[in-house]
């Protein structure tokens, strides 16, 4: 009975006890219904909101309703709530994922919920903006930074790409600023292509503007290697801020080529040696003079040689100085490729690369070069030296004469007492066993080769002073001699004893001027034609009355005919002897020089018997010989005609001359040209004066630079 009263009782019980919690129940309520976000692509979005939840009365735990897309993140997730609205504060941001949305407006609701409470609602709005409209560089601003250049090379090309980083166009100006960098490369060197100037305006778009900039020719031309020519471009975009791109060219070096080496022999340095050091001479291609890494490095073989040691002249010279210990170091060894030479431009290189010369190392004789022994004039470049009949040349170089040393360092030829003819060959040591003899020969070049002597005035083991014979023209009248020295006890010196050939070019007339100095510059070796006193300053010759003798080398064969009988007073142009004559005959026959001379009773020396005839050498030529005036029986030594007699100025004034041919007493070859002082060779008479004095003599003038005094 009570149970089925109790069980009727449930239903109402129950009712009752939902109505009194619902009566009872408490509201969740966010403080902030509403939240928007806002996130711009391209940069980092941190916009976030907050909303404060609180129940209406009492306490209760909540949680947060995971939201239902990626884009939002809410903390907390959990916590208490109160009535105090500020103990609990939710905080709403973007997530990473909001990067992968379009731009637009997005929405979300968030659901906080509360047991025993009704749930609170925050809706999340999400606005994703497109980046805002900026200027790029393609390939970041150090695109200019650095542009290689090679001296010599294509100018280079400088470009950039400018780009709208949306699909909107974006104006801009430029402005381009070049130092004055290095020292010597103008200011102003970088412009725009076509225009040349250093602003400008456009517009950027999505898809690129390419702007073209050109150094100028006149910066790249002085610019060396290691150079670096710095400037800037400065963008400024409509609105934005300033974009400045550094620009810089590096000067680089071109690949170095060496093509020549100077000299192609160097002595052998045998047994024990004072230490030193040899130069040598490269010729080539883009050699660097800069100090540091892009310096030319010169490599012997596989050793570089130490960079102190290099001097670089030109792009295409350079010097090298090689040392040596005691012991001769790399010259110790001859070979004709002992020595072979390479270079590089590379910062990092290590060995040479391109090309190689090789110079040789030799016991031989070796000429370097020869100049007249009086003008002392070296040819330009490649040019051979020049060389007529009768001339006195100076061949220098090096083993000339290895036994002359010390007293006997010197050689000086002279004269032999009978006849009086230089000597073909000087030997260092004629007390010895086997005695090695120095001797200079002529040929044409080809095979074989007919060889002619030259006659010795002096040698060291460096320079040798020999007469060009005469019938130098036997060989050639055009074109080039071979000139060689030998050093070896034969006659002539065997291939391995001589020098290789060195080309001198045949002239007819290469007239110098003997200076005081003997460096064919300054006052010359011109005396008073009467008194034979040295022209100095304190013996000037008085212009318009001094006669002067200026003795020279190199006029050539001279054209007198004359005959060896005296007739009467000599007359300069009739009674010069004729340079050439039948040798070794007897009677009276006129025939020059080297014909029969009738020796004069006053002649009492040498050969020379009083009233005797005396019988010449059975020369064929006057080469080597020395012009006897005992014999010429009044007549003048073999000289140029009246016709062909060079010309002299002094002072820049034209002067009369009186006799031009040898010297007597003095070997053929030895010139003496005496000239009347014209009156206008000074400015000021009586006052000495130091004025230029130039012989011409077949349309080649002698030497510039040889003065004399005059007032």
């Amino acid at each position: 009975m009570f149970q089925n009263r109790l069980l009727r009782l449930l239903p109402v019980l129950f009712a009752l006890v939902v109505t009194s919690l619902k009566l009872s129940a408490a509201n969740l309520t966010a403080g902030t219904p509403t939240i928007t976000l806002t996130c711009t692509k391209g940069t980092a979005c941190s916009s976030k909101g907050t909303s404060t939840l609180a129940i209406s009365a009492g306490t209760g735990y909540y949680a947060v309703t995971s939201p239902s897309v990626p884009w939002v993140q809410v903390t907390p997730l959990n916590g208490l709530a109160t009535t105090t609205a500020g103990d609990n504060t939710l905080t709403f941001a973007a997530s990473p994922a909001w990067t992968t949305l379009g731009s637009g407006l997005y929405t979300t609701t968030v659901t906080i919920a509360s047991p025993g409470h009704t749930s609170a609602t925050v809706t999340v709005k999400l606005q994703v903006n497109d980046a805002a409209t900026t200027l790029q560089v393609r390939g970041g601003i150090g695109v200019l930074n650095p542009v290689p250049y090679t001296v010599g090379g294509t100018t280079p090309t400088m470009a950039i790409t400018l780009l709208s980083s949306s699909s909107l166009p974006i104006s801009f100006t430029t402005s381009i600023s070049s130092a004055q960098t290095p020292a010597g490369v103008p200011a102003g060197w970088l412009t725009h292509t076509g225009t040349g100037l250093t602003t400008s305006n456009g517009i950027a778009y999505s898809w690129g503007t390419t702007l073209n900039f050109t150094p100028s020719t006149a910066a790249l031309s002085q610019a060396t290697a290691g150079d670096v020519l710095t400037g800037s471009v400065t963008i400024t975009p409509a609105g934005g801020a300033a974009i400045i791109l550094p620009v810089s060219i590096a000067v680089n070096a071109g690949t170095a080529t060496v093509t020549q080496v100077t000299p192609p022999l160097v002595p052998l340095l045998s047994g024990t040696v004072p230490p030193g050091a040899v130069t040598m001479v490269l010729r080539g291609t883009n050699f660097v003079a800069t100090t540091g890494s892009q310096k030319t490095k010169v490599f012997l073989g596989t050793s570089q040689i130490s960079p102190d040691n290099v001097t670089v002249l030109s792009p295409t010279y350079l010097t090298v100085s090689i040392p040596y210990d005691n012991t001769g170091g790399v010259f110790k060894t001859a070979g004709a490729t002992a020595l072979v030479f390479g270079v590089n431009n590379s910062p990092t290189g290590t060995a040479a690369v391109g090309s190689t010369v090789s110079a040789g190392v030799t016991a031989a004789p070796i000429i370097s070069t020869i100049t007249s022994s009086s003008a002392y004039v070296a040819p330009v470049g490649s040019a051979n030296p020049k060389a007529s009949p009768y001339d006195i040349i100076s061949i220098f170089g090096f083993n000339f004469c290895p036994l002359c040393t010390g007293s006997n360092s010197i050689l000086v030829g002279a004269a032999d007492a009978t006849y009086g003819r230089y000597p073909t060959t000087l030997i260092p040591n004629p007390t010895a066993t086997t005695t090695n003899k120095i001797q200079v020969t002529f040929s044409k070049p080809g095979t074989p080769a007919t060889l002619l002597p030259g006659y010795l005035l002096f040698a060291t083991n460096n320079q040798i002073n020999v007469l060009v014979p005469g019938n130098l023209t036997s060989l050639t009248t055009s074109g080039a001699v071979n000139v060689q020295v030998g050093y070896d006890t034969a006659v002539p010196a065997a291939a391995n004893n001589t020098s290789a050939a060195f080309a001198v070019d045949f002239a007819a007339k290469t007239p110098g001027i003997f200076t005081i100095s003997s460096n064919g510059q300054g006052d010359g070796a011109i005396t008073d034609s009467t008194t034979f006193a040295l022209n100095t300053q304190a013996a000037s010759a008085v212009a318009g009355t001094d006669t002067v003798a200026i003795f020279m080398t190199g006029l050539g064969i001279p054209d007198s005919a004359g005959t060896n009988i005296a007739t009467g007073s000599p007359v300069y142009g009739t009674n010069c002897l004729a340079p050439l004559g039948a040798a070794g005959t007897s009677g009276a026959a006129p025939l020059g020089y080297l014909g029969t001379v009738l020796t004069p009773a006053s002649v009492t020396s040498g050969p020379y018997v009083p009233g005797a005839s005396y019988v010449a050498p059975t020369w064929t030529s006057i080469d080597g010989a020395v012009i006897r005036t005992a014999i010429l029986q009044g007549n003048y030594p073999p000289c140029f005609i009246n016709a062909s007699k060079p010309t002299v100025t002094i002072g820049g004034q034209a002067a009369t001359v009186s006799y031009a041919g040898f010297v007597g007493d003095a070997i053929a070859g030895l010139y003496q040209v005496n000239a009347l002082v014209p009156a206008g060779a000074v400015t000021n008479a009586g006052t000495p004066e130091q004025v230029a004095v130039v012989v011409t003599h077949g349309a080649i003038a002698s030497q510039s630079g040889v003065t004399m005094w005059v007032q």
